[in-house]
């Protein structure tokens, strides 16, 4: 049975849907919820990180200490250990700040529906096998990554916000939305 530890930031932001492809394949989550003050554990004894969502700002270690602990386990988990990542939305921009990326405030804020199309690197990635070139996704943020680690290839961008998602290898991802 392969273990999944996921990374919460707020109590009403859990992993939703994805509980139920976790089943599928059968990955046993393992919620640690950071806001709480639980401490990341060993990594060596999973074979997935599912990083969420949350209100928190990647920047924020001052009112949030965790997060710098938190990329530091990113950053060892994609860049040194090359093993799976699944990051959204605070995910997303925790995988860019922790690999050298750039996240700032947006410059305009994406609250709701929003039209978000792949790069040519993003059509013939295998996330998005199937998609059409653009979609309607929903999102929720204040921040964004403006620009990716080098490590990283831009898969899809919006009108907003030209860091929509990333693929980092064959083995990380994060999307904005």
């Amino acid at each position: 049975m392969k273990r999944a530890l996921v990374f919460q930031h707020m109590d009403h932001d859990h992993p939703g849907r994805f509980l139920d492809f976790f089943t599928e394949d059968s990955i046993v989550p393992e919620m640690l919820r950071l806001w709480e003050g639980q401490e990341i554990p060993s990594l060596t004894d999973y074979d997935l990180m599912f990083v969420l969502g949350g209100k928190q700002d990647v920047w924020q270690e001052a009112e949030y200490p965790w997060l710098a602990a938190e990329k530091a386990a990113i950053r060892e988990w994609v860049a040194e250990r090359a093993k799976p990542y699944i990051g959204v939305c605070l995910g997303h921009q925790l995988l860019a700040a922790a690999l050298g990326g750039t996240v700032a405030p947006a410059d305009r804020h994406e609250v709701g529906v929003f039209d978000v199309a792949l790069t040519e690197e993003g059509r013939r990635h295998r996330l998005f096998a199937g998609f059409p070139p653009r979609s309607k996704v929903m999102q929720w943020h204040f921040a964004e990554v403006k620009q990716a680690p080098g490590a990283a290839t831009v898969l899809a961008q919006s009108e907003n916000a030209g860091v929509q998602a990333i693929a980092v290898d064959h083995h990380a991802i994060g999307t904005q939305f």
